[in-house]
C-alpha cells in the first residue's frame, strides 16, 4: 500500500509538470486554432514529456519490461486519453460553452485518473 501511495505522489508530480506544459500549449494554441486541434497539439507535447518521466520517475524500478514493450502499450493508452479528452472538450466547450481555460482542469480530473490506472495495470503492470 505504501508503494501505491508513493507512486500516486510521483504520478502527481509528473502530472503537474506535464499538465502545466500541456495547459500552456493548449490555451495558446486554442487562440490560433480550433480547440480539437489545440488538444492534439498539447497532447503530442505532453506525450513526448510524459513517457520518459513516467518510465524513469513515476514507475522507476518497478517495471523493467523493456522500452519497446512499454512504449507499445503507452501509445494506445495515450491515444485513448486523447479521445476521452476530446470528447470531454466537446461536451464542456462545444456543448456547455465553457472557456478552454476552465474546461481544461475539469477534463483533467477524468483523464488523469483513467491514465494512472492504465499506466499502473497495463503499461508498467504493477502488481500490489
Amino acid at each position: 500500500m505504501r508503494d501505491l501511495i508513493h507512486r500516486c505522489g510521483r504520478f502527481g508530480v509528473t502530472g503537474v509538470v506535464c499538465t502545466l506544459i500541456s495547459y500552456v500549449v493548449f490555451v495558446l494554441a486554442s487562440h490560433a486554432v480550433h480547440y480539437f486541434l489545440a488538444n492534439i497539439i498539447s497532447w503530442l507535447v505532453s506525450v513526448a514529456v510524459a513517457f520518459p518521466m513516467h518510465r524513469g520517475f513515476t514507475f522507476s524500478g518497478r517495471a523493467g519490461y523493456g522500452l519497446v514493450d512499454e512504449l507499445s502499450r503507452f501509445i494506445p493508452g495515450s491515444l485513448g486519453q486523447l479521445v476521452l479528452a476530446s470528447f470531454g472538450y466537446w461536451i464542456l466547450i462545444g456543448q456547455l460553452g465553457l472557456a478552454p481555460a476552465i474546461a481544461f482542469p475539469l477534463n483533467l480530473l477524468i483523464t488523469a485518473t483513467t491514465m494512472f490506472l492504465y499506466l499502473h495495470f497495463i503499461v508498467f503492470r504493477i502488481q500490489n
